[in-house]
């Protein structure tokens, strides 16, 4: 393992220890050199705020958290899973190394409220903003690798994710249907949304429809308490939809995926069918036509060498009619 670079010197953010020291607390373990730990919770906007001296920011850490992320994370499925195929180890390990699994972690250390952060920033909501906390929990994890190597680091991400990495591994219920769903979805998701239906109810009672439109279209719906709950309750559903889906259309080429409801505000269309009285009119007879250097002309005939057809005796011949045969002869 190579050596970690040495810290910049110690910034006075406002005499951060406290705050460190609680961090800390919170994640089990104690730094060597706190700066490492004072980086990654720095974002940007701050660090460009400042003009006396140079203050790093989190954005490279970001990056070294995400790879020890990757590979604790891999680590782990590999040895604990060993009868688990390549496909499922990447699917369990997408799940819960996502954005939104991350952020809810960061949620759980309150590691918003350690950050420091830009004016614009703060004003705009930053500390809950699930993006920016995803980035300071992969922040956190490169700063313990700097700072007290690849076991120590690993061990927390074991101990913050390991719950969550084995009941994805033994076929548990996510936790969070909307992220799992999310997931599922992959190249789709970005045209995933949840839109309120129906809200009903007394004040102290309410009960909340939620659909999940993809593209337009609902594919599930949920009610609930909440609208949170309505939400997840729905995104269970589209689940659940969309892995059969997927498995019908494994069993079946060309099939597997689930019907969706018509758009939310959009009635379907229904009407009764077209019906008219069939056209009739006399036969148009004429001479054949005949076209110079051509084929023989097409001629209705009748006679000995045209046997007459055949008529089901279901279907009866009408008085008068006669039935003929046509011989087209060869040019």
């Amino acid at each position: 393992m190579p050596p970690a670079p040495a810290a910049t010197e110690p910034v006075d953010f406002s005499s951060p220890e406290e705050n460190l020291r609680r961090l800390q607390e919170k994640l089990g373990l104690r730094m060597k050199r706190p700066q490492h730990l004072l980086n990654a919770l720095t974002h940007s906007s701050f660090a460009n705020e400042r003009r006396e001296g140079r203050i790093d920011d989190n954005e490279r850490l970001e990056f070294l958290g995400d790879a020890v992320l990757q590979v604790s994370v891999s680590d782990y499925l590999y040895r604990r899973f060993a009868d688990l195929p390549e496909g499922d180890l990447t699917r369990i390990r997408a799940v819960v190394v996502c954005e939104a699994s991350l952020a809810e972690k960061a949620r759980e250390l309150d590691l918003g409220q350690h950050m420091y952060l830009g004016r614009g920033e703060e004003a705009s909501g930053g500390r809950t903003r699930r993006s920016l906390l995803a980035d300071a929990f992969e922040a956190v994890i490169g700063a313990v690798y700097l700072d007290r190597g690849l076991t120590a680091s690993r061990d927390l991400v074991l101990r913050l994710l390991g719950p969550a990495l084995e009941a994805a591994g033994t076929g548990g219920q996510p936790s969070d249907y909307k992220t799992a769903l999310q997931e599922e979805m992959q190249k789709e998701a970005s045209g995933l949304s949840y839109q309120l239906v129906d809200e009903g109810g007394p004040d102290h009672a309410k009960v909340f429809t939620v659909g999940v439109v993809l593209h337009g279209r609902v594919i599930a719906r949920g009610k609930g308490t909440s609208k949170k709950e309505a939400e997840q309750v729905a995104a269970r559903k589209a689940l659940e939809k969309a892995r059969k889906g997927k498995a019908a259309g494994a069993a079946k080429p060309g099939r597997g995926k689930a019907a969706a409801e018509p758009a939310i505000g959009a009635p379907a269309i229904k009407g009764p069918a077209i019906k008219g009285p069939a056209v009739k009119g006399p036969a148009v007879k004429g001479p054949a036509a005949k076209v110079p250097g051509g084929p023989a002309p097409i001629r209705a005939v009748s006679g000995p060498s045209a046997p007459p057809a055949k008529v089901p005796a279901h279907e009866p011949v009408p008085a008068g009619a006669v039935v003929a045969a046509a011989t087209i002869p060869r040019p």
